[in-house]
């Protein structure tokens, strides 16, 4: 996870596992379109519902301290090859990461990678 600076007198630096539900919807071009093959262009918008947020060092609770939602645009290249996917792209946050009225105005963004099985054949 990358975090954009803020200006601060404070320097706070720790390792924080998340986990999140994602959702994303996501337009995407066929550049290539073959039967056993696609490539493609994709873009467009993704929600992240936080569930948890530890310290990787004492697994401290800090779930309280991030937003329970964030928005992101996204933006990648995905490729099918039979009934396996896979995508890789950019993510850049629209929210605000931290919780709390004195919070730094951080947004996530970092680079994406995923896999999965395409169902379907995706023909009309």
């Amino acid at each position: 996870m990358l975090l954009q600076p803020y200006k601060s007198d404070e320097s706070v630096t720790m390792d924080v596992k998340h986990n999140y539900i994602k959702l994303k919807t996501l337009i995407g071009l066929n550049i290539l379109d073959g039967e056993q093959f696609k490539l493609r262009l994709n873009a467009g918008s993704a929600y992240d519902f936080l569930l948890s947020a530890k310290d990787k060092e004492d697994d401290t609770d800090l779930k309280d301290d991030f937003k329970n939602e964030t928005f992101y645009l996204q933006e990648g290249l995905g490729v099918d090859i039979l009934f396996l996917t896979a995508d890789i792209g950019y993510a850049q946050g629209l929210s605000k990461t931290f919780a709390g009225e004195s919070a730094p105005d951080s947004k996530i963004s970092g680079f994406y990678f995923a896999v999965g099985i395409v169902l379907g054949n995706g023909k009309k």
